[in-house]
């Protein structure tokens, strides 16, 4: 089964996903720190991801800057957001995303998502 990748500079928002992915069966990968757009980009184009589910505001990065530098890439991207703004998830799904989740995360919502992903 294909891992999905969560980078989340809040360590315990990531493992909060992490642990919902191990509940639906799903392989999980965490990048939680500080990155920059150009080591987030390497670290998704360097697997072969279900998803890769990003926050949007990462400190000093900023997740729709991250999302413009992976378009037409194929990745399936979720964003995360502490945020709700539909000015920002309007923009994310512009740029190709699907899937937007905003915090606190819907558990029964999450796992749907989780399972249905291919691979």
């Amino acid at each position: 089964m294909r891992e999905i990748l969560v980078i989340d500079d809040n360590r315990i928002n990531a493992k909060l996903i992490e642990e919902l992915a191990a509940v639906s069966g799903r392989p999980c990968r965490v990048y939680s720190g500080q990155f920059t757009p150009d080591e987030i980009a390497v670290a998704v184009k360097a697997g072969d991801w279900a998803a890769v589910l990003l926050d949007i505001n990462l400190g000093q990065a900023s997740g729709l800057d991250i999302i413009r530098k992976l378009e037409g890439q194929g990745v399936n991207l979720a964003v995360v957001s502490g945020m709700e703004d539909a000015d920002l998830q309007a923009d994310a799904q512009k740029l190709g995303v699907k899937h937007f989740f905003t915090k606190p995360l819907d558990i029964n919502v999450f796992v749907e998502f989780l399972s249905s992903l291919p691979g």
